[in-house]
């Protein structure tokens, strides 16, 4: 894992050894950019993300933007969504989910990633929360 690259930002996003975006925001925020910039223009890059839930994992897999994913923790649905997507993912820590806070159940961005394919799920982030 190369740490260096997440000590400075929450999300990279690389292809041929150089960096395509950088963010230091929060939550869905830096994915959400970074998918909307470059979904459909790019594909095979290699994405560095601090954290991958499964909300994460599906908007990145509607980009087609990422073949490789980098995070020192991913969630485990997310583990089993990019492995059945093909997106090689390498990890250092395994959790069970997103949590509102800590004890209070998934996260709702991760409640509602369950219930929808990719692309209903970027539809439905789109309309209800970076509209």
């Amino acid at each position: 894992m190369k740490k260096s690259y997440l000590d400075d930002y929450t999300l990279l996003l690389i292809k041929d050894d150089e960096i395509l975006y950088k963010s230091q925001k929060k939550w869905l925020y830096p994915t959400w950019e970074c998918i909307n910039k470059f979904g459909g223009r790019i594909s095979d890059c290699i994405l560095y993300d601090r954290i991958i839930g499964l909300a994460a994992a599906k908007l990145i897999s509607h980009s087609g933007i990422a073949s490789e994913i980098y995070s020192p923790k991913v969630s485990r649905d997310a583990i089993g969504f990019l492995q059945d997507s093909m997106i090689e993912l390498t990890f250092e820590n395994e959790f069970k989910y997103i949590e509102k806070e800590p004890g209070a159940g998934r996260c709702e961005a991760e409640e509602i990633a369950l219930k929808m394919k990719p692309d209903e799920f970027y539809e439905y982030m789109k309309t209800n929360f970076f509209n």
